[in-house]
Formats: C-alpha cells, structure tokens, sequence
C-alpha cells in the first residue's frame, strides 16, 4: 500500500515526510508550512467544502489534518462540530492539539491501518493530500475512496489539482476532472447525480463532492 511506483523507490509515507518535514522549521505561517500559496487559498479551499457540506453536530474526520486549519474554518463561520483529525507527521499533530485540546487527534497512516470504526463519521474530508506526485496518483486516488467511502454516512468531499492550471510545478500531480469522475463513477458505481464537481473557485484547483 504505501509503497510508490515511482522510480524513486520510495515510499509513500518517505516521499510526504520529505516535502513536509522541512518546511516545518522554514515556514512561519501554516500555509507555508503546508504547502499551499497563500492563507486566502487555502481558505477559499475550505470555503468550497463547507459550503457544501457542513451542518452544526455532524461528525467530521479531517485525514491529513496538518494543522488543524479545517478546525479553525468550522470555527470561522460558528459550524459546531465532532471533529477528529489524523495526520502521518507528529510535529504537526501535537501543534493542533495544543491549538484545539478539546477534538479528536490522531497520527498514524490511515491507509496502513484504520483506528476508526465502520461507518463512524457523517463526513470525511480530505484537503490537499492528493496534490503529492507519488507515481500513481489515481491508484492511491481510488483507494483511499475505497476507505473513506467505508467510514462516511453522507459525504465524501476532497480537492485535486487541476491539469488546467497554467502553473504547473514539479513534484506535484495534476489530475482532469473527467477522467476522476468516470473513474469514480466505474469503480464505486455511482450514479451521476451523487458525483459534484466544483471547479470554479481557484484557476489550478477542483473540488470532488461524493454521497455516500
């Protein structure tokens, strides 16, 4: 499971520590130690999942956590919340539990070995954890669904980025939108009406709404 196809041999869990790790001592604000471009976008991320999706009392699970800033946008727009978060680097899940001792934290790699019961939460979100080129994007892509479709009542809502984007960097992968929804639609048998894409918030970012 957590080993890459890529011909760097390593694993997946090796490729996300080398990209994080570093940034942690580097980067003073979270979305520099994150990885994304700016605080308004990472944001303008979280505004598009919520939107969507949130209701006050649902059960929550943020896989990659990070810092807990999914947290703090539930907290934003006063949407009460059972939040649990997990997330693979230790450093940054004790810095979330210090910011928020009262929700649920994990680390550990979810996708070697789930601590979460069947069916446990309303919703799962997952903001940025794809955006990693790992060597097979879509494969992991599938997989992790698979999980996160266990685990969800409702919905399962995550973002990628888009092959659109005009600024396409190195060390990340790009995904088209038509080709996850039919591979979605193929694997999960999913009718159309329980797959939404949303695509017009962020020139190199899409988000993928599934009912679970």
């Amino acid at each position: 499971m957590n080993r890459c196809t890529c011909t760097c041999g390593k694993t997946k869990t090796s490729v996300i520590y080398d990209y994080y790790v570093p940034r942690l001592s580097d980067g003073e604000k979270d979305h520099e130690k994150l990885g994304w471009e700016s605080r308004e976008a990472q944001y303008r991320r979280f505004d598009i999942l919520l939107d969507n999706t949130a209701f006050p009392g649902m059960s929550v699970l943020d896989v990659g956590c990070g810092l807990g800033n999914l947290l703090d946008a539930f907290q934003e727009i006063n949407i009460p919340v059972e939040y649990s978060g997990i997330d693979l680097i230790p450093h940054m899940v004790e810095q979330a539990r210090e910011r928020y001792p009262d929700a649920r934290w994990f680390c550990c790699d979810i996708f070697s070995h789930s601590p979460f019961r069947e069916k446990e939460f309303d919703v799962v979100y997952a903001s940025g954890i794809f955006n990693i080129n790992l060597g097979n994007n879509m494969g992991f892509l599938m997989r992790a669904l698979n999980l996160f479709f266990s685990l969800s009542k409702k919905y399962v809502v995550f973002n990628l980025l888009s092959d659109h984007s005009r600024n396409q960097e190195e060390g990340y992968f790009y995904y088209n939108g038509e080709r996850v929804r039919q591979s979605i639609s193929r694997q999960f048998h999913l009718e159309e009406n329980r797959i939404h894409i949303i695509s017009d918030y962020l020139d190199n970012d899409f988000t993928v709404i599934l009912e679970a």
